[in-house]
């Protein structure tokens, strides 16, 4: 789905080697959601609206987007990159740059700083990885809506080589393997953060009483997550007896909007899990 004001064109710069694009970073991106003219991705000459510092946030009052999944913020409000790679820390689009210019180079420095690169995106996709495995588990039998919503959003922004869209069209259950096997650098890496995260802002954008329910059932969510021990300890349950994950999502769909968020108390939950418990004919009941 596009924003009501029509569809946003996204303009594109290739760097040099073959690799697919890494375009704006995700701040930018939803930016531009509210802010059409402000269409700048990393090496554009044109001076945006308001400057941004050398960390890619922007200054000023207003309201602005969330960062990029990658950034932590400091207890000084400055923002740091969440990488670190010659000393220094480093975002993912930080990174893909210097990827880029280390490209090409018969230097043996460069060569091991490639080398060093390449492991840390290991670890850099083995984060994704583990932090989006709830959401995608959470949303298991929805994806063939979400696939629609997907190929929709790449042919209106006219990113049809978008590493999300090959991520969306892989099998249910496969979405890792496909994750490891294609995002093979931090280009890639960069341009597939940066979709999905404009992709997601499209998506909120389009549907204002769906993002309010939404919020409303992460605050539950993270209210249920916040007693489970309590609520295994009341049902006298120990929790490596129960998949927690299967307990969540059956909490979801059978009591989550019927319960208010005040609601939410061991009280309250122990008994659905004893519910569950038997429902799922555990031996633990």
């Amino acid at each position: 789905p596009a924003p009501s004001s029509g569809p946003v064109s996204v303009r594109d710069r290739r760097w040099s080697g073959g690799f697919p694009r890494c375009r704006a970073p995700a701040a930018v991106a939803a930016r531009s959601l509210r802010r059409p003219a402000d269409r700048r991705v990393p090496g554009d000459n044109a001076p945006p609206r308001r400057a941004a510092h050398s960390d890619g946030s922007t200054g000023g009052g207003g309201r602005e987007p969330p960062p990029p999944a990658d950034r932590t913020k400091l207890s000084n409000n400055q923002r740091k990159g969440k990488y670190l790679f010659g000393g220094k820390w480093h975002s993912v689009e930080s990174l893909a740059r210097t990827e880029q210019d280390l490209m090409g180079s018969n230097r043996k420095e460069d060569i091991d700083k490639l080398l060093a690169l390449e492991e840390l995106l290991t670890h850099a996709k083995a984060d994704f990885i583990v932090q989006s495995a709830e959401f995608i588990e959470s949303g298991r039998g929805a994806k063939n809506i979400m696939v629609v919503l997907i190929q929709e959003y790449c042919q209106k922004r006219n990113h049809l080589d978008s590493p999300l869209l090959e991520w969306a069209r892989t099998k249910e259950g496969q979405e890792s393997t496909m994750f490891e096997h294609h995002i093979t650098n931090f280009n890639t890496y960069c341009y597939f953060l940066t979709d999905l995260v404009t992709f997601l802002a499209d998506l909120t954008h389009s549907c204002p009483k769906a993002e309010m329910q939404f919020k409303d059932r992460v605050a539950k969510w993270s209210a249920v997550k916040a007693i489970l021990p309590t609520v295994f300890k009341k049902a006298h349950v120990k929790n490596e007896h129960v998949n927690e994950i299967e307990f969540l999502k059956h909490l979801k769909e059978r009591y989550l909007d019927g319960i208010a968020l005040h609601e939410i108390t061991p009280q309250v939950i122990a008994p659905l899990l004893i519910e569950y418990i038997k429902h799922t004919n555990n031996p633990y009941a």
